[in-house]
């Protein structure tokens, strides 16, 4: 079954939610009293900074494996429907920006969930989509001013020889 529990170990509260043998602990940590999010499975998840309030998910190499470059993404991220909508259940009806989660599914499926009964987006690694095809877009511009320099060039000898030749 499932539990909820408001803990204080070592003084620190912790609020834990557990279902059967998987455990979420939300706490105050030690250091500069960040607040953790940690998981029985895989230990620190993320934490909201004390000083800002930024949410920092964790990102470290050393808990990483199996990393690959990421392959282009331009093509595929121009192919994206961007949209404005409203939620069906939000009676405000105030508009939201982004995609549906089926459509990105197609392109991006590292991004896209399902909780069995919803798809969902994380619109974090989207951005990681992007970046990579903004550096695809800046190699693109990079050779394309290289090739503009080259063609001046050529038109810049062919106007002084033909100048020569009068």
């Amino acid at each position: 079954g499932a539990m909820l529990t408001l803990e204080s170990p070592l003084g620190h509260p912790t609020f834990a939610m557990q279902r059967n043998t998987y455990r979420w602990d939300l706490a105050v940590s030690e250091v500069f009293d960040n607040l953790t999010w940690t998981s029985s499975s895989g230990g620190l998840l993320a934490w909201v900074s004390s000083f800002s309030g930024q949410w920092n998910a964790v990102s470290d190499a050393r808990r990483k494996h199996n990393v690959q470059s990421l392959e282009s993404t331009l093509d595929r991220l121009l192919q994206l429907e961007l949209t404005s909508y409203a939620f069906k259940h939000d009676e405000t009806g105030r508009r939201y920006l982004g995609a549906m989660a089926q459509d990105v599914a197609v392109h991006f499926p590292e991004v896209v969930h399902n909780n069995g009964k919803h798809y969902g987006m994380s619109y974090g690694q989207l951005a990681v989509v992007a970046l990579r095809a903004l550096q695809e877009q800046q190699a693109l511009i990079a050779l394309l001013e290289h090739e503009i320099t080259r063609l001046e060039a050529i038109r810049n000898r062919s106007f002084h020889s033909s100048n020569h030749q009068r």
